[in-house]
C-alpha cells in the first residue's frame, strides 16, 4: 500500500464520518423542538432583507419578509406552463446527442446524427487563422493561462493593466451582426447557415428573449469575438504598442502609460455603442503595481474605485501581487 491509496483510504474515511454526522444532524433537526433549540443557539440574527423583484424595495421586518415570500412562491407555482412540444426540439438541438439511426431512403434520418456544436472540433485551422492572436475564448489551444501569460509580462516591465466589460454580453450582442461578421472573416456557408438559423429562431423561457446569443451554443463565444473583431483592430492600429487579450467579452489591455489607458477606454465604449452593445463602466478596473502609477492613472481621468495595486480581474483570472500565501487556481501572481 502506498502513500496515494492511504490518502484516498483516509479521505474516504473523513467523506463518510462527514455524510454520517450531516444525516444524524438532519434527522435531529427533523423535530421542531431540536430545531428551535439550534436556532436560539445562534448567535446571529436573521435579517429580514428580502425582496420580490431585483429593483424592489426590501423588506423592513419578518411579517413583510414572508409576505415577499409568499408572493415569489404564488408566481413560480401559478405560472404559464411552456408548450413542451416547442420547447422540447430545442433541448434536444442544445443539449442532447442525437438518437443514432439508420439512413433510408423512406425515413430520411441521418446516421449517428450529433448536435451542431461538432462543427466546433472540425475547424480549429480556420478558426486560428481568422482571429488574430489576442483572440482567446473559444478557440483550441488559448486557454486562459495562456491569455494572462502577456498580461503578466507586461505588468512585471511596469506597465498598466486595464480591463473592461459589457453588460449582459450575450443578451445584447446581435446574432445577424455577427453573422455578417462571420461570413466577412470566412466562415464556410454550411456552417454559417445552421448556425444563424439556430440564433434567429430563439425562445428563452421565461425571459421572452429572442434576440440574442445563447450561451448554451458553443459557437457563441466565437460569435462575441467576432463582433469585437473591428474594433479590436482600430484600438491596435491607433495604439499600436498595446497589448490586447480579449477573453469574449473581457478586454483586457497593458499600456506604458496612464494616458493610453484612459483613451483606449473611450474608444471602447465608442465602439461598444456602435456595435449595440453596452459598456459596464462600474467594472472597469486599471492595475499597477506601484503607488506612483496608480496616482498617474487618477491624474489621467481614472476614478479611485477603479484603480487598484492589490487584486485585480483579467482574463477571467484574479491578478494578485505576489505576497507569499498560496493562491487560488483562479488566482494569478506578479
Amino acid at each position: 500500500m502506498n502513500i496515494v491509496s492511504v490518502q484516498r483510504a483516509l479521505e474516504s474515511c473523513v467523506d463518510d464520518e462527514r455524510e454520517y454526522r450531516f444525516a444524524a444532524w438532519k434527522n435531529k433537526m427533523a423535530d421542531d423542538k431540536a430545531a428551535l433549540a439550534w436556532l436560539r443557539r445562534q448567535p446571529q440574527v436573521v435579517s429580514p432583507a428580502v425582496c420580490v423583484n431585483k429593483r424592489d424595495p426590501v423588506a423592513s421586518s419578518v411579517q413583510e419578509a414572508i409576505r415577499n415570500i409568499v408572493i415569489f412562491r404564488y408566481r413560480i407555482w401559478h405560472r404559464t406552463p411552456v408548450d413542451m412540444d416547442v420547447v422540447w426540439p430545442q433541448v434536444i438541438q442544445q443539449a442532447l446527442i442525437c438518437a443514432e439511426q439508420q439512413m433510408t431512403a423512406e425515413t430520411g434520418h441521418q446516421t449517428d446524427g450529433r448536435p451542431l456544436t461538432c462543427h466546433f472540433f472540425l475547424m480549429p485551422p480556420w478558426i486560428a487563422a481568422a482571429f488574430a492572436i489576442y483572440f482567446y475564448a473559444g478557440i483550441k489551444g488559448r486557454g486562459t493561462d495562456d491569455a494572462i501569460a502577456p498580461l503578466l509580462h507586461m505588468a512585471r516591465k511596469g506597465w498598466l493593466v486595464g480591463t473592461l466589460d459589457l453588460r449582459k454580453a450575450f443578451d445584447t450582442a446581435s446574432p445577424q451582426l455577427a453573422g455578417q461578421i462571420f461570413h466577412r472573416i470566412g466562415m464556410p456557408q454550411n456552417v454559417l447557415a445552421p448556425t444563424l438559423d439556430v440564433w434567429s429562431d430563439q425562445q428563452k423561457w421565461h425571459e421572452g428573449v429572442s434576440h440574442r446569443l445563447p450561451q448554451s451554443d458553443s459557437w457563441s463565444m466565437l460569435g462575441i469575438s467576432a463582433l469585437l473583431i473591428p474594433a479590436a483592430i482600430a484600438v491596435q492600429q491607433e495604439f499600436v504598442s498595446v497589448t490586447q487579450v480579449l477573453y469574449a467579452d473581457d478586454r483586457n489591455f497593458a499600456v506604458d502609460n496612464a494616458h493610453d489607458a484612459v483613451r483606449i477606454t473611450e474608444r471602447w465604449q465608442q465602439w461598444a455603442s456602435l456595435l449595440g452593445l453596452q459598456e459596464n463602466a462600474d467594472k472597469a478596473q486599471f492595475w499597477h503595481q506601484a503607488a506612483a502609477g496608480r496616482r498617474k492613472l487618477l491624474e489621467a481621468g481614472c476614478l479611485e474605485t477603479q484603480v487598484s495595486g492589490e487584486k485585480s480581474r483579467a482574463a477571467r483570472m484574479t491578478v494578485c501581487p505576489k505576497d507569499g500565501r498560496q493562491h487560488s487556481d483562479k488566482e494569478c501572481w506578479t
